[in-house]
């Protein structure tokens, strides 16, 4: 790294005012622009990095991307240049602090998390539709304005992409995007896209929900394992007063397989404020087996019809006291099988009745013969006339006793409201 810049010193037309922040990248300063009245972060590359050409190259060409985005979560690139062999950007100040520097602290209230999340996805699809990708999306990128309207700005836009090579590493092995927060394709050879910044995305929620990186690890290796190999964490686990809502989110978010994983960081978003409120989709893939769950929305669609076919069967019933023990089932309504067991029974009595009608009519035939035609046949019609009444009896004891035949169910009648005190 080459010779660090003091206060009042002045680079490429800045006056450095104090150092904000160093790392393995080089070093960030606020410096006062000497043209225009406002101050700005100036971030100066190591000049071992920037004295390889095809390195300093691909920083130019996507400095120049990063500029031209224009959005109010994304920290500004004001300028770009080299000076004395390093490579400088002059970017947007953030007066405020970032989320590293937050969680030093403790985890943030799911609720301020989830604000945090909404204002970086939103810088993030609007960079992807743009054709840039951040790969380097982490707390410390992401910065927090002082005031009572708290907003977040994403930083670093397009720096990782300009030094990685398009699998994610660099010809000397090294990752520049942090490895704690970094997809699993880029430790490999596979493509990446944008879906890469959705699982650091989601990588980042969990530590600003919990407090702890997403894998334990103080190595390399341990991480890269991590990545490749254990399945998502559970943020309920480390703090089970967390809505489980969330391990739903953070395991769709940090699915190993790409399309697994949200289609956009808005929708991880979006997931991420309905398990905040309780009313998360359960679909996607678990923690532990990356499967795709049974959609939440799909039973209750299944249990609101059934509840819906239950009603319908259901009496009317009034809503007064004495309703629930006089109430009785609509005609239609009644079961099948006592139907039929009335029928049964008026049928035997049918053949019960013609029985003895025949038998009669032998009876008076066989008199007929020992005596008076007439006389007999007066005789018979009065038995006939006392047997049919005997009958008719017998069937109106049978229908009494086996309850009225079908007939159209009248409308449930609303109980006539009590009367008020001293009514008469």
């Amino acid at each position: 790294m080459g010779r660090s810049l003091v206060s009042g010193e002045v680079f490429a037309g800045y006056r450095i005012e104090r150092l904000l922040g160093a790392g393995g990248m080089g070093e960030v300063f606020l410096a006062r622009d000497l043209n225009l009245p406002r101050l700005v972060a100036l971030k100066l590359l190591d000049s071992t990095r920037g004295a390889d050409p095809g390195l300093a190259g691909r920083f130019r060409r996507e400095a120049d991307t990063a500029a031209r985005l224009s959005h109010p979560n994304i920290v500004a690139v004001h300028a770009r240049g080299e000076q004395d062999g390093r490579l400088w950007i002059a970017m947007e100040f953030v007066d405020g602090t970032d989320v590293d520097e937050l969680l030093r602290g403790g985890p943030l209230p799911p609720a301020r998390a989830v604000r945090v999340l909404e204002d970086v996805a939103a810088a993030l699809d609007h960079a992807h539709r743009s054709g840039v990708l951040h790969r380097d999306v982490k707390p410390a990128n992401i910065l927090l304005t002082a005031g009572p309207r708290e907003r977040a700005l994403l930083a670093d836009f397009g720096i990782a992409k300009s030094l990685d090579e398009s699998t994610g590493l660099t010809r000397t092995g090294e990752v520049f995007a942090s490895l704690r927060y970094a997809a699993p394709e880029q430790f490999t050879e596979a493509a990446v896209d944008h879906r890469a910044d959705i699982y650091a995305l989601g990588g980042t929620l969990h530590h600003m929900l919990t407090g702890s990186h997403p894998y334990p690890g103080t190595s390399s290796a341990q991480l890269i394992h991590s990545h490749l190999n254990r399945p998502p964490p559970v943020p309920s686990a480390l703090d089970p007063r967390l809505p489980r809502g969330f391990d739903v989110v953070i395991a769709r978010a940090m699915a190993k397989d790409p399309a697994a994983r949200y289609p956009t960081c808005g929708d991880l978003a979006e997931a991420a404020a309905a398990a905040l409120t309780g009313t998360a989709d359960r679909s996607g893939p678990t923690a532990h087996s990356g499967s795709t769950a049974p959609s939440l929305s799909t039973s209750q669609s299944r249990s609101t019809q059934i509840s819906e076919r239950t009603r319908t069967a259901e009496p009317a019933v009034n809503s007064g006291p004495a309703s629930a023990s006089t109430a009785r089932l609509p005609a239609r309504a009644r079961p099948a099988g006592r139907r039929r067991r009335r029928h049964f029974t008026l049928a035997l009595v049918t053949i019960a009745a013609v029985a003895v009608a025949i038998c009669g009519t032998g009876v008076v035939a066989v008199d007929a013969v020992r005596g008076p035609v007439v006389e007999r046949l007066h005789k018979a019609r009065e038995l006939a006339g006392g047997f049919a009444h005997r009958v008719k009896g017998a069937l109106h004891d049978v229908v009494f006793l086996t309850g009225e035949p079908d007939t159209p169910a009248e409308p449930a009648r609303t109980p006539a409201p009590p009367a008020e005190p001293g009514a008469r």
